[in-house]
């Protein structure tokens, strides 16, 4: 069995930004899709609007020009976009700021390439990924 790499303080700093996020748009956190990781935020009537994937980073939002992500995550997105038609977006916590990017629907697909950490010892840690360019996020306020 493969060991987990998410630790419960991941949860707890993810679910903090998903609170900053929501309380921009003045909307609510509802359940979260264990099998895709998506969190739907909800109007006050309850009506979905949105399916988010939240991440967070130890790096200032400069230091990389580009973020990776997995695509087994963006293929997730898609499959919700796809059943549901409620929009899905990824939701980054950098150590400088809140930013966001929309997943599902895109004009274009974001670029893939392989990426993953070595350092690990885990073969299945190195996977494709989409490469999403730091200039399509949007900051939030």
């Amino acid at each position: 069995m493969r060991p987990r790499y998410e630790e419960p303080e991941d949860r707890a700093n993810e679910y903090t930004a998903l609170a900053k996020f929501a309380a921009t748009w003045d909307v609510f956190i509802g359940p979260r899709n264990t099998e895709t990781g998506l969190t739907l935020l909800q109007n006050k009537q309850g009506v979905p609007i949105i399916f988010v994937e939240t991440k967070c980073r130890r790096n200032t939002s400069y230091k990389y020009p580009s973020l990776k992500i997995s695509t087994k995550k963006i293929k997730h997105a898609q499959q919700v976009w796809t059943k549901s038609r409620v929009p899905t977006v990824l939701l980054i916590q950098f150590t400088d700021r809140l930013m966001f990017t929309k997943l599902y629907p895109l004009k274009k697909p974001f670029p893939t390439t392989m990426w993953g950490r070595a350092d690990r010892g885990d073969p299945y840690d190195i996977e494709e990924a989409v490469e999403i360019h730091i200039g399509k996020f949007r900051e939030i306020m």
